[in-house]
């Protein structure tokens, strides 16, 4: 009768039919996936940094049309 820790030890051994490139490919397409991740996290930074800039810019834009309305009003009387 085999032991409990038997079953499980043998199901995480890496077989030798498994070549090497195998592993090398792998690990070429985890590293790739890694860069992947990060190059999209920093590109996303830059687009909420430049959002948050444009937001200010279009604040600054509504209470100037809030002041040329006013203006525009006082004209008109």
């Amino acid at each position: 009768m085999t032991k409990p820790n038997e079953h499980t030890d043998a199901c995480w051994q890496l077989d030798r039919k498994v070549s090497l490139a195998v592993v090398i490919i792998f690990l070429v397409q985890f590293a790739g996936t890694v860069w992947w991740a990060s190059d999209l996290s920093a590109r996303l930074l830059s687009v909420e940094t430049e959002q948050a800039r444009y937001e200010h810019i279009m604040q600054q834009i509504t209470e100037i049309k809030t002041d040329v309305k006013w203006i525009k009003q006082a004209v008109d009387k």
